[in-house]
């Protein structure tokens, strides 16, 4: 069987849910649950468990849950930042920027909106 066909013959992980938009998680606490830390930074919980256990997103166990450390929290957060906008000003984020703009002046693109984004994953 090729790769492609066994990758999608593969059952999918846990399901994976975007963390429900609203308030944000109290900064002043010294830590976070996996959910917390997936609505802060805008991503799947599945996604951040993933990120956990790469290391990239430091965890630890306390009382039985995962919970995630403000100030790694927080510098995660800021190099993601850094990162997206050393690619939207990049010569090939702007690139982009300019097909997909003339994409959607065309009307051959739709802008992705945060409700198409839910949407897609329920």
């Amino acid at each position: 069987m090729p790769p492609l066909a066994q990758a999608i013959a593969v059952e999918p992980p846990e399901a994976l849910r975007i963390a429900a938009a609203g308030e944000l998680p109290d900064l002043s606490k010294e830590s976070f649950s996996v959910a917390e830390a997936a609505r802060l930074l805008k991503i799947t919980e599945g996604h951040t468990r993933y990120l956990g256990r790469l290391g990239v997103l430091p965890m630890d166990q306390v009382e039985g849950e995962l919970r995630v450390e403000r100030d790694a929290l927080v510098t995660y957060q800021r190099e993601q930042e850094a990162e997206i906008e050393r690619f939207i000003h990049s010569p090939f984020g702007q690139a982009m920027g300019a097909i997909s703009a003339e994409l959607i002046e065309k009307g051959l693109y739709r802008k992705a909106t945060p409700e198409a984004l839910t949407q897609q994953t329920k």
